[in-house]
């Protein structure tokens, strides 16, 4: 899993991962290290170059002098720790853990029974603590999705978010509906499941996405727990809207006969991204019918109209933290600004986008309705630099095409 960091060389971590599967097992190949370990690179840093070797125990050596990273890992808590194959890394914004760095700190989702946060930029290593353990009696929380909720400032800030997958070890438990909630900035965070929020659909393989009127949708997935298994398939998304979950319209194909249409699997290796229309793209998976289908969310379903940009008066082109911007607006006769919010640009590791952010801003509006003002997200280890898609959301809850800003 690759998670880009927020410190001033730009560094880009890669934990996790094997080097060989054994298929008899169906585990990983005892002898193999890496999926111990996390590499970093820091991409606006010229490499070291020079006669270099490898030992996938101790690292990669560039002129006799041990690099950061590869196999070994710089600073494991002890020697048996492991991010498994897949972990879901997030950047956290909170210096809410002793120690942490103004940049932020990554933290790994319920993957295995010990999560665990890394600071890489002040120490890097893996800390021993706190470390939250799942308390779903297993070793693995297999194939879930995991996000970072979206940040309405303070409610929920640094909030990691478990949901479904299966309970187990190496395709050996039950595919739940459970969601489990991480409060990272907490000095002692634990992992919290409330039966409330659980999801309609026990699903393993699905994917979440961040919607920019601060919703989550969950599209694909199944109850077969093999990675190419046919049969069932979850066709019903699932949004997570004013607190509670509801059913989407399913994704179709027409078939010859278009009074019987078909759901479309979306299981393992499967996608979910959004795009500047505010539809989501859901495409690939191993078990598919179709490649693609393009979703239209919840918020296209009434007859309100979108918000729109004011083409005299758009947004900046590049927001400084913690600034603020202007720009003008229309909105339909009756309807107010409700929100502006930021989302990440799709950025997809093994189907699943741990990088995923959605963040609503402060603002207001002018006396004349026609103009507001935002401001920029406070620092860097509250969203990264670089591209977001900017959103305006009106009290209808329908948002307007995206605009493109470069945050710095």
């Amino acid at each position: 899993t690759v998670l880009r960091l927020a410190d001033a060389q730009d560094t880009v971590c890669v934990f996790g991962g094997v080097e060989t599967w054994d298929t008899t097992t169906n585990t990983v190949n005892q002898a193999e290290y890496a999926h111990r370990t996390y590499e970093a690179f820091q991409t606006n840093v010229a490499p070291p170059v020079g006669p270099w070797s490898v030992d996938r125990r101790t690292g990669i050596t560039i002129n006799g002098i041990q690099q950061l990273g590869l196999f070994g890992g710089p600073g494991l808590a002890t020697s048996t720790d492991e991010f498994f194959y897949y972990p879901r890394f997030h950047l956290l914004s909170r210096q809410a853990l002793q120690n942490a760095s103004a940049n932020g700190i990554a933290w790994m989702g319920g993957m295995v029974t010990e999560s665990c946060w890394v600071e890489h930029v002040a120490q890097p290593m893996v800390w021993p603590a706190p470390r939250p353990i799942l308390p779903n009696g297993h070793s693995l929380l297999e194939e879930s999705a995991s996000i970072v909720f979206p940040n309405v400032s303070p409610l929920h800030e640094d909030l990691i978010v478990q949901m479904g997958g299966e309970e187990g070890f190496a395709h050996q438990g039950g595919i739940t509906n459970r969601v489990w909630l991480l409060p990272a900035r907490n000095p002692l965070p634990a992992w919290t499941n409330l039966a409330a929020l659980d999801l309609l659909y026990a699903r393993k393989f699905h994917k979440a996405v961040l919607l920019p009127d601060t919703a989550v949708l969950l599209v694909g997935g199944g109850q077969n727990p093999t990675h190419g298994g046919h049969g069932l398939e979850v066709f019903w998304p699932e949004v997570f809207l004013q607190g509670q979950w509801r059913y989407c319209a399913k994704e179709q194909v027409t078939t010859q006969d278009p009074t019987q249409p078909v759901g479309s699997p979306r299981t393992y290796h499967s996608c979910a991204l959004l795009l500047p229309s505010g539809n989501v793209l859901s495409c690939g998976g191993n078990t598919r019918i179709v490649d693609y289908h393009v979703f239209r969310p919840h918020y296209f379903d009434g007859a309100h109209k979108r918000p729109e940009w004011t083409v005299a008066a758009p947004p900046p082109t590049t927001i400084a933290y913690g600034q603020p911007f202007q720009f003008g607006f229309t909105l339909p006769f009756g309807l107010t600004l409700d929100k502006v919010v930021l989302t990440t640009p799709a950025s997809s590791t093994h189907a699943q986008d741990p990088g995923q952010r959605c963040i609503q801003l402060p603002f207001t509006v002018s006396d004349s309705g026609a103009h507001a003002t935002a401001t920029a997200p406070a620092s860097a280890s509250h969203a990264i630099p670089g591209c977001y898609m900017l959103w305006l959301v009106s009290s209808a809850g329908v948002p307007s095409v995206a605009q493109w800003v470069f945050l710095q």
